[in-house]
């Protein structure tokens, strides 16, 4: 016949202090342990492996208790960008022996490179419109090859740079309007090889 004496006696002896198993248990068959078998750890070892274990189930249950707050999903936001700016400098070079046109204002704008796609913003098609005046002031429209672009701000800084550094360029005025269509017909140079080179067909010509 089953007797669950011997199971109610091995939990007692995990769980906690207990009196020697002797008497009613040995009428059963049952063999009592060998003295010391039983404390083979150190009662001041077993409180703190129960302080311990406490202690971890109380830190599991704080860590369950928090874990949606811990892993909540965090919306991702873009940098807030202006839809359509405008940079204003004036230029700090006097003018030199050649003329302060258009064709040197876009060579010096030839000069700014995407920093995400490593072709510069004429290449790229980026320069809608470019006026200068008689009297050395140049204005610039840039669009971009995506209304997102997270380097707009950087590009129009860098351009008003490369534009105020012209020699006798008084005035600079740069807008970037990511409104103005922009297509791959707009690559120019190494840009458009590029494209030709990835893509296996001519981007067209929109220019």
């Amino acid at each position: 016949m089953f007797s669950a004496r011997p199971l109610i006696t091995g939990i007692l002896l995990v769980s906690g202090p207990h009196r020697s198993p002797v008497g009613p248990l040995r009428g059963d068959g049952w063999t009592p342990p060998q003295p010391g078998l039983h404390s083979a750890v150190p009662a001041p070892r077993r409180m703190l492996l129960r302080v311990l274990l406490t202690l971890a189930l109380i830190a599991a249950g704080i860590l369950i208790m928090n874990l949606p707050r811990i892993v909540k999903t965090r919306r991702v936001e873009l940098p807030s960008l202006d839809p359509v700016f405008t940079l204003e400098d004036s230029g700090a070079i006097p003018r030199d022996s050649l003329p302060t046109d258009s064709a040197r204002v876009m060579d010096a704008l030839d000069e700014v490179d995407d920093p995400e796609l490593g072709f510069s913003i004429v290449e790229l098609g980026l320069v809608h419109r470019l006026a200068v005046d008689s009297l050395g002031n140049a204005g610039v429209l840039m669009t971009l090859t995506m209304p997102e672009c997270p380097f707009s701000r950087f590009l129009g800084e860098q351009a008003l740079e490369a534009v105020a550094a012209v020699p006798g360029v008084r005035r600079v005025k740069v807008t970037v309007d990511p409104s103005i269509p922009w297509d791959p017909a707009r690559l120019a140079g190494e840009a458009r090889e590029r494209y030709r080179s990835v893509f296996g067909n001519d981007p067209g010509n929109g220019r």
